[in-house]
């Protein structure tokens, strides 16, 4: 089991960028309580990338089958923000943007992106020498 400082600095920005997140839709849904709070709801799968980039810096190898998943969840999340732009565009045109907190999506694409290109950069050398598992099973002698 070896230890990857850097992941568990990723996992502490994962839950700056959740908060962040939840903060930032009060004003997409201000005219309606129950609105805010849906959309805080719809925003609560994204604490998972906290955990997982916690896990992989526990144990890199143990956790490195989830990494396809946790670059996959990267890209949704940046293909959905991709469609945030455009309304945060108008409404900076409409003359709205006073106190608008929209703004903190660009920042979280960002990293988004770079933490992304970590994780398919990222190669660990006990995992990149290990020999292919046997085609046999193993047998175990019990007396």
């Amino acid at each position: 089991m070896r230890r990857t400082p850097l992941f568990f600095a990723f996992a502490g920005l994962e839950l700056i960028r959740y908060f962040t997140l939840v903060n930032v839709a009060g004003p997409f849904s201000a005219p309606s309580v129950a609105a805010s709070q849906i959309l805080r709801l719809l925003a609560a799968p994204n604490i998972l990338f906290a955990a997982a980039f916690f896990f992989l810096a526990i144990d890199r190898e143990r956790y490195a089958v989830y990494q396809p998943l946790l670059i996959l969840g990267k890209a949704v999340s940046l293909f959905s923000a991709a469609f945030a732009i455009p309304g945060m565009l108008g409404k900076l045109f409409s003359g709205a943007s006073a106190g608008f907190t929209g703004w903190a999506v660009i920042p979280i694409m960002g990293w988004d992106l770079a933490a992304a290109l970590v994780l398919l950069l990222w190669k660990t050398p006990e995992t990149e020498h290990r020999p292919p598992p046997s085609p046999e099973p193993e047998l175990v002698e019990t007396e």
